[in-house]
């Protein structure tokens, strides 16, 4: 994540921060989201004292585990509003759903975990073992955006990442589909090939890519144009 926040802070002046929260097996089940929840509130309503202009955005976002705080984060704040309100949510390879929550008409297209379930980098029988090191509780609006009853509509712009090869790439799939029927602006980048957040673990030409989507994406919730040579150039590419 540093280099990405060292990016966005180059390109846009951005003030950007790089939360902490507590880990399971020590800290179970919800404390990492309730961590997120009370970062992100304290960091709103102090913007200002930390030199952030909030009238310009407030975006959260992050990769796998922080990708899946960030999208309940959001869902939080549709009924426990911000100071600020967030203007922007990048997921990058997250976890979002359960297959009995994906509306009928798509449910057909939720084969990643089976797909994928052997790949190299996070394989299905990874779940099991967070479940049981973290407590999971699978019907909490803390653990998955879906669980949440609020209506998906009036979340805010939103980038999603995915890779081919995850055994999570369904979830942003469908989410992404899910939010545009509720007319949420939003937007899905698909890495054919690549294994869950390539980015971080896969050096290359794909990562490159993936990294300077990023960028140019934080530009479109920001309402602004970066061109890729600016992206590449920010991100020492």
């Amino acid at each position: 994540m540093a280099l990405e926040a060292r990016a966005l802070v180059r390109v846009f002046s951005a003030v950007v921060v790089n939360i902490s929260y507590r880990l399971a097996p020590e800290h179970k089940f919800p404390q990492s989201w309730e961590d997120a929840w009370d970062n992100l509130v304290w960091l709103v309503e102090h913007a200002v004292d930390i030199g952030a202009d909030p009238s310009r955005g407030i975006i959260m976002g992050g990769t796998s585990a922080g990708a899946n705080l960030a999208a309940v984060c959001a869902r939080r704040a549709q009924v426990e509003p911000l100071a600020h309100p967030l203007t922007g949510q990048w997921l990058n390879v997250p976890t979002l759903l359960k297959e009995e929550q994906v509306p009928e008409k798509w449910r057909h297209l939720y084969v990643s975990m089976q797909q994928n379930a052997d790949a190299a980098i996070f394989p299905a029988s990874a779940m099991a073992v967070l479940q049981e090191l973290t407590g999971w509780d699978m019907t909490s609006p803390w653990r998955l955006p879906l669980n949440s009853t609020h209506s998906l509509a009036g979340l805010p712009k939103t980038y999603i990442q995915v890779d081919g090869m995850d055994c999570l790439r369904d979830d942003g799939l469908l989410y992404d589909e899910m939010l545009k029927a509720e007319g949420v602006e939003s937007r899905c980048d698909l890495y054919a090939g690549c294994p869950h957040a390539h980015a971080t673990f896969v050096p290359g030409k794909a990562a490159e890519r993936a990294l300077v989507d990023v960028v140019r994406n934080f530009g479109w919730m920001l309402g602004q144009v970066v061109e890729e040579g600016v992206a590449e150039k920010a991100l020492c590419l």
